[in-house]
Protein backbone atom coordinates (compact mmCIF):
# COMPACT_ATOMS: atom_id res chain seq x y z
CA UNK A 1 0.00 0.00 0.00
CA UNK A 2 1.21 3.50 -0.86
CA UNK A 3 0.31 6.99 0.34
CA UNK A 4 1.13 10.43 -1.01
CA UNK A 5 1.45 13.09 1.69
CA UNK A 6 1.87 16.73 0.69
CA UNK A 7 3.52 18.81 3.39
CA UNK A 8 5.41 15.71 4.50
CA UNK A 9 8.19 17.79 6.04
CA UNK A 10 5.82 19.89 8.15
CA UNK A 11 4.69 19.49 11.74
CA UNK A 12 1.63 17.37 11.02
CA UNK A 13 3.15 15.69 7.95
CA UNK A 14 6.09 14.24 9.85
CA UNK A 15 3.81 12.67 12.44
CA UNK A 16 1.51 11.28 9.75
CA UNK A 17 4.44 9.81 7.83
CA UNK A 18 5.69 8.00 10.94
CA UNK A 19 2.21 6.62 11.62
CA UNK A 20 1.67 5.43 8.05
CA UNK A 21 5.09 3.79 7.88
CA UNK A 22 4.38 2.02 11.18
CA UNK A 23 1.22 0.69 9.50
CA UNK A 24 3.32 -0.74 6.66
CA UNK A 25 2.68 1.88 3.96
CA UNK A 26 5.22 3.37 1.59
CA UNK A 27 5.00 7.15 1.91
CA UNK A 28 5.73 9.49 -1.00
CA UNK A 29 5.75 13.28 -1.16
CA UNK A 30 6.08 16.22 -3.55
CA UNK A 31 8.71 18.96 -3.49
CA UNK A 32 9.70 22.01 -5.50
CA UNK A 33 13.33 21.06 -4.84
CA UNK A 34 15.34 18.27 -6.46
CA UNK A 35 13.74 14.86 -6.77
CA UNK A 36 14.79 12.52 -3.97
CA UNK A 37 13.94 8.99 -2.93
CA UNK A 38 10.13 8.82 -2.67
CA UNK A 39 9.92 12.61 -3.09
CA UNK A 40 8.87 13.82 -6.54
CA UNK A 41 9.90 17.22 -7.86
CA UNK A 42 7.27 19.62 -9.16
CA UNK A 43 7.89 23.06 -10.65
CA UNK A 44 5.60 24.90 -8.21
CA UNK A 45 2.28 24.41 -6.43
CA UNK A 46 0.38 25.10 -9.68
CA UNK A 47 2.26 22.41 -11.63
CA UNK A 48 -0.71 20.16 -12.38
CA UNK A 49 1.23 18.39 -15.15
CA UNK A 50 4.13 17.60 -12.80
CA UNK A 51 1.76 16.45 -10.05
CA UNK A 52 -0.08 14.24 -12.55
CA UNK A 53 3.21 12.65 -13.65
CA UNK A 54 4.09 11.90 -10.03
CA UNK A 55 0.65 10.41 -9.30
CA UNK A 56 0.76 8.34 -12.47
CA UNK A 57 4.11 6.86 -11.46
CA UNK A 58 3.33 6.37 -7.76
CA UNK A 59 -0.29 5.19 -8.08
CA UNK A 60 -1.04 5.92 -4.42
CA UNK A 61 -3.82 4.14 -2.56
CA UNK A 62 -4.40 7.20 -0.37
CA UNK A 63 -3.63 10.93 -0.65
CA UNK A 64 -3.31 13.30 2.30
CA UNK A 65 -3.12 16.99 1.37
CA UNK A 66 -1.53 18.65 4.40
CA UNK A 67 0.57 21.32 2.66
CA UNK A 68 -0.45 24.88 3.44
CA UNK A 69 0.73 28.41 4.13
CA UNK A 70 0.02 29.43 7.72
CA UNK A 71 2.17 32.37 8.72
CA UNK A 72 2.83 34.34 5.53
CA UNK A 73 1.94 38.04 5.61
CA UNK A 74 1.41 37.97 1.84
CA UNK A 75 -2.26 37.17 1.06
CA UNK A 76 -1.33 36.11 -2.49
CA UNK A 77 1.11 33.50 -1.18
CA UNK A 78 -1.48 32.16 1.25
CA UNK A 79 -4.08 31.75 -1.49
CA UNK A 80 -1.63 30.35 -4.04
CA UNK A 81 -0.58 27.60 -1.67
CA UNK A 82 -3.84 26.86 0.12
CA UNK A 83 -6.15 27.13 -2.88
CA UNK A 84 -3.95 26.81 -5.97
CA UNK A 85 -2.15 23.68 -4.78
CA UNK A 86 -5.44 22.02 -3.87
CA UNK A 87 -6.90 22.80 -7.29
CA UNK A 88 -3.83 21.45 -9.09
CA UNK A 89 -3.83 18.28 -7.00
CA UNK A 90 -7.51 17.65 -7.65
CA UNK A 91 -7.05 18.15 -11.38
CA UNK A 92 -4.02 15.88 -11.51
CA UNK A 93 -5.78 13.15 -9.52
CA UNK A 94 -8.83 13.33 -11.78
CA UNK A 95 -6.59 12.83 -14.84
CA UNK A 96 -4.45 9.96 -13.54
CA UNK A 97 -6.13 8.02 -10.71
CA UNK A 98 -9.34 6.08 -10.19
CA UNK A 99 -12.05 8.20 -8.55
CA UNK A 100 -12.11 5.66 -5.71
CA UNK A 101 -8.70 6.80 -4.35
CA UNK A 102 -9.49 8.72 -1.13
CA UNK A 103 -8.08 12.25 -0.87
CA UNK A 104 -8.08 13.87 2.57
CA UNK A 105 -7.85 17.66 2.69
CA UNK A 106 -6.59 19.12 5.95
CA UNK A 107 -8.56 22.25 6.65
CA UNK A 108 -8.84 24.23 9.86
CA UNK A 109 -11.35 25.32 12.46
CA UNK A 110 -10.17 28.84 11.48
CA UNK A 111 -12.68 28.41 8.64
CA UNK A 112 -15.49 29.03 11.12
CA UNK A 113 -14.11 32.45 12.05
CA UNK A 114 -16.36 34.66 14.15
CA UNK A 115 -18.82 32.70 16.26
CA UNK A 116 -21.06 33.68 19.14
CA UNK A 117 -21.13 31.88 22.50
CA UNK A 118 -24.55 30.50 21.56
CA UNK A 119 -23.03 28.74 18.53
CA UNK A 120 -20.50 26.76 20.58
CA UNK A 121 -19.47 24.03 20.13
CA UNK A 122 -19.52 24.62 16.38
CA UNK A 123 -20.66 21.72 14.23
CA UNK A 124 -19.88 21.06 10.59
CA UNK A 125 -23.20 22.69 9.61
CA UNK A 126 -22.19 25.99 11.21
CA UNK A 127 -22.09 28.96 8.80
CA UNK A 128 -18.46 29.93 8.19
CA UNK A 129 -17.40 33.54 8.75
CA UNK A 130 -13.58 33.38 8.51
CA UNK A 131 -11.69 36.58 9.37
CA UNK A 132 -8.06 35.79 8.47
CA UNK A 133 -6.36 35.16 5.13
CA UNK A 134 -5.56 31.66 6.36
CA UNK A 135 -9.14 30.89 7.42
CA UNK A 136 -10.62 32.32 4.20
CA UNK A 137 -8.21 30.37 2.00
CA UNK A 138 -8.79 27.11 3.87
CA UNK A 139 -12.54 27.62 3.53
CA UNK A 140 -12.04 28.03 -0.22
CA UNK A 141 -9.96 24.83 -0.25
CA UNK A 142 -12.77 22.95 1.47
CA UNK A 143 -15.32 24.22 -1.07
CA UNK A 144 -13.05 23.09 -3.93
CA UNK A 145 -12.75 19.66 -2.33
CA UNK A 146 -16.50 19.30 -1.92
CA UNK A 147 -17.06 20.37 -5.53
CA UNK A 148 -14.71 17.55 -6.58
CA UNK A 149 -16.70 15.14 -4.41
CA UNK A 150 -19.87 16.12 -6.27
CA UNK A 151 -18.06 15.29 -9.53
CA UNK A 152 -17.36 11.78 -8.25
CA UNK A 153 -13.92 11.96 -6.56
CA UNK A 154 -13.53 10.39 -3.13
CA UNK A 155 -12.98 13.29 -0.72
CA UNK A 156 -12.74 13.80 3.02
CA UNK A 157 -12.45 17.41 4.24
CA UNK A 158 -11.31 17.70 7.84
CA UNK A 159 -11.33 20.84 9.96
CA UNK A 160 -8.67 20.41 12.60
CA UNK A 161 -8.45 22.05 15.97
CA UNK A 162 -5.25 23.72 17.21
CA UNK A 163 -2.68 20.93 17.00
CA UNK A 164 0.11 20.63 19.54
CA UNK A 165 2.75 18.02 20.25
CA UNK A 166 6.45 17.25 19.75
CA UNK A 167 7.95 19.37 17.00
CA UNK A 168 5.36 22.14 17.24
CA UNK A 169 6.68 25.00 15.06
CA UNK A 170 7.54 28.49 16.24
CA UNK A 171 5.03 29.87 13.74
CA UNK A 172 2.38 28.80 16.26
CA UNK A 173 1.92 30.80 19.48
CA UNK A 174 2.45 27.87 21.81
CA UNK A 175 5.54 26.75 19.88
CA UNK A 176 7.11 30.21 20.27
CA UNK A 177 6.34 30.31 24.00
CA UNK A 178 7.72 26.84 24.66
CA UNK A 179 10.95 27.62 22.78
CA UNK A 180 11.37 30.64 25.06
CA UNK A 181 10.68 28.53 28.16
CA UNK A 182 13.27 25.97 27.05
CA UNK A 183 15.84 28.75 26.58
CA UNK A 184 15.04 29.99 30.07
CA UNK A 185 15.41 26.47 31.48
CA UNK A 186 18.86 26.31 29.84
CA UNK A 187 19.67 29.75 31.29
CA UNK A 188 20.05 31.20 27.81
CA UNK A 189 17.34 33.80 28.40
CA UNK A 190 16.12 35.97 31.24
CA UNK A 191 13.18 34.32 33.07
CA UNK A 192 10.58 36.71 31.65
CA UNK A 193 7.87 36.09 29.04
CA UNK A 194 6.17 38.99 27.28
CA UNK A 195 2.80 37.78 26.02
CA UNK A 196 -0.58 39.02 24.86
CA UNK A 197 -4.04 37.97 25.99
CA UNK A 198 -3.92 34.80 28.07
CA UNK A 199 -7.56 34.85 29.13
CA UNK A 200 -8.78 32.81 26.19
CA UNK A 201 -9.61 29.15 25.69
CA UNK A 202 -9.16 27.12 22.52
CA UNK A 203 -9.84 23.66 21.18
CA UNK A 204 -6.48 21.84 21.30
CA UNK A 205 -5.69 18.34 20.10
CA UNK A 206 -2.45 16.38 20.17
CA UNK A 207 -1.07 16.06 16.64
CA UNK A 208 -0.48 12.34 17.16
CA UNK A 209 -4.18 11.81 17.86
CA UNK A 210 -5.12 13.99 14.88
CA UNK A 211 -3.10 12.00 12.34
CA UNK A 212 -4.55 8.78 13.71
CA UNK A 213 -7.98 10.21 12.95
CA UNK A 214 -6.85 11.13 9.43
CA UNK A 215 -5.71 7.57 8.80
CA UNK A 216 -8.92 6.12 10.17
CA UNK A 217 -11.10 8.52 8.16
CA UNK A 218 -9.59 7.65 4.75
CA UNK A 219 -10.53 4.03 5.43
CA UNK A 220 -14.08 4.82 6.53
CA UNK A 221 -16.43 4.97 3.51
CA UNK A 222 -19.17 6.70 5.48
CA UNK A 223 -16.82 9.70 5.87
CA UNK A 224 -16.41 10.18 2.12
CA UNK A 225 -17.84 13.42 0.76
CA UNK A 226 -18.14 14.96 4.21
CA UNK A 227 -16.64 17.73 6.31
CA UNK A 228 -15.44 16.36 9.65
CA UNK A 229 -14.21 18.31 12.66
CA UNK A 230 -11.10 16.70 14.14
CA UNK A 231 -11.22 18.27 17.56
CA UNK A 232 -11.30 17.65 21.29
CA UNK A 233 -14.67 19.44 21.76
CA UNK A 234 -13.22 20.99 24.92
CA UNK A 235 -12.09 24.62 25.44
CA UNK A 236 -8.67 24.44 27.11
CA UNK A 237 -7.48 27.73 28.69
CA UNK A 238 -4.27 29.09 27.18
CA UNK A 239 -3.14 29.96 30.70
CA UNK A 240 -3.45 26.30 31.74
CA UNK A 241 -1.07 25.16 29.00
CA UNK A 242 1.35 27.95 29.87
CA UNK A 243 1.27 27.01 33.56
CA UNK A 244 2.01 23.37 32.70
CA UNK A 245 4.93 24.38 30.47
CA UNK A 246 6.44 26.65 33.12
CA UNK A 247 6.05 23.94 35.79
CA UNK A 248 7.83 21.49 33.50
CA UNK A 249 10.77 23.86 33.11
CA UNK A 250 11.40 23.81 36.87
CA UNK A 251 12.22 27.51 36.77
CA UNK A 252 10.48 30.57 38.20
CA UNK A 253 9.32 32.58 35.23
CA UNK A 254 7.67 35.98 35.29
CA UNK A 255 4.86 36.68 32.83
CA UNK A 256 4.26 40.18 31.51
CA UNK A 257 1.17 40.79 29.39
CA UNK A 258 1.15 43.60 26.86
CA UNK A 259 -1.96 45.05 25.22
CA UNK A 260 -0.16 45.60 21.90
CA UNK A 261 0.27 41.83 21.60
CA UNK A 262 -3.48 41.24 21.72
CA UNK A 263 -5.24 40.27 18.50
CA UNK A 264 -8.17 42.34 17.32
CA UNK A 265 -10.23 39.21 16.59
CA UNK A 266 -9.32 37.22 19.72
CA UNK A 267 -12.44 35.26 20.69
CA UNK A 268 -12.76 34.59 24.45
CA UNK A 269 -13.49 30.91 23.79
CA UNK A 270 -13.72 28.54 20.86
CA UNK A 271 -14.30 24.81 20.57
CA UNK A 272 -15.74 22.52 17.93
CA UNK A 273 -18.07 19.56 18.23
CA UNK A 274 -16.55 16.16 17.48
CA UNK A 275 -19.89 14.33 17.52
CA UNK A 276 -19.60 13.44 13.82
CA UNK A 277 -16.03 12.19 14.30
CA UNK A 278 -17.15 9.94 17.15
CA UNK A 279 -20.12 8.74 15.11
CA UNK A 280 -17.84 7.81 12.20
CA UNK A 281 -14.95 6.30 14.13
CA UNK A 282 -16.39 5.34 17.48
CA UNK A 283 -14.25 6.29 20.47
CA UNK A 284 -11.63 8.99 19.84
CA UNK A 285 -8.72 10.04 22.02
CA UNK A 286 -9.33 12.56 24.80
CA UNK A 287 -6.97 15.53 24.86
CA UNK A 288 -4.54 15.32 27.80
CA UNK A 289 -2.90 18.78 28.22
CA UNK A 290 -0.32 17.57 30.73
CA UNK A 291 0.89 14.69 28.57
CA UNK A 292 1.05 16.83 25.42
CA UNK A 293 3.00 19.64 27.09
CA UNK A 294 5.31 17.15 28.78
CA UNK A 295 6.07 15.42 25.47
CA UNK A 296 6.85 18.76 23.81
CA UNK A 297 9.24 19.73 26.61
CA UNK A 298 10.99 16.34 26.52
CA UNK A 299 11.45 16.68 22.78
CA UNK A 300 12.72 20.27 22.95
CA UNK A 301 15.08 19.69 25.89
CA UNK A 302 16.65 16.77 24.02
CA UNK A 303 17.58 19.04 21.10
CA UNK A 304 20.99 20.77 21.07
Amino acid sequence: MKALVTGCGGFCGQHLQRLLESEGLEVFSLSTRNKQDRCWRIRDVHDEKGIAAALDEIQPDYIFHLAGAVSSTDPWEVFEVNVGFAAALLGAARRTLPESVPILFAGSCAEYGEVTPEELPVSETQACRPVTDYGISKFAQTRLALAAARRGQTIIAVRSANLIGPGIPETLFLGTVIRQIVRIARREKEPVLELGNLDTARDFLDVRDAVRCYWDLVREPTAFGQIVNVSSAVPTPIRQLLTLAIAGSEREIKIQTRDERRKSHDLPSFYASNAKLRELLGKVSVFDPEESISSILRSEMALP
